[in-house]
């Protein structure tokens, strides 16, 4: 074999293993870990929301500076204030839960989908009503490694209740 042909040959080879080594993914793996992670976020959400309610700490944990939150019934809510505003409205409950159905990413990026349930209260804790349905979040990796939700869309399984007859 004479030496322009070997030459070729390494070139040829070696834009091969330069175009394969483009084909691997860039960035970190999601892992088993980073769902422990996002689960563990959750769990103390959820020990916020279901004892104390401060608010304030749930955004903070939950979701970051310019997460989006898009309710049912209601207009996309943008940043922390906005969520907390939303958070600090919504009538007293109990026994909030949420069910993790489905939890994957690619590098900084996840998503969850999953369903929550929880029981409506008056001021003496007596039940007037629950809710139960499905929810979306977008999760990212900040910097510092912890996730936070950055998009979250959540809507009942039950139907609106009847409007009252104006007749």
């Amino acid at each position: 074999m004479n030496a322009l042909k070997r030459i070729k040959i390494g070139v040829l080879c070696f834009l091969s293993l330069l175009a394969l080594a483009s084909c691997t993914p860039a960035g970190p793996v999601f892992t088993d870990e980073d769902r422990d992670a996002i689960a563990d976020v959750v769990r103390q959400a959820l020990d916020i929301a279901n004892t104390s309610q401060a608010w304030d700490e749930y955004v903070r944990l939950f979701y970051t500076e310019d997460a989006v939150l898009l309710p049912p019934n209601g207009e996309a809510l943008r940043g922390r204030d906005a969520i907390q505003d939303f958070l600090a409205s919504f009538p007293p409950f109990k026994d909030l839960s949420f069910e993790q159905v489905d939890v994957d990413g690619s590098g900084d990026l996840a998503y969850v989908y999953g369903r929550y349930s929880l029981n409506l209260v008056d001021s003496d804790g007596t039940i007037m009503g629950s809710d139960r349905g499905k929810f979306i979040e977008l999760w990212t990796r900040l910097e510092d490694g912890s996730w936070k939700i950055h998009h979250d869309i959540f809507n009942s399984d039950l139907p609106l209740p009847e409007a009252a007859s104006g007749n």
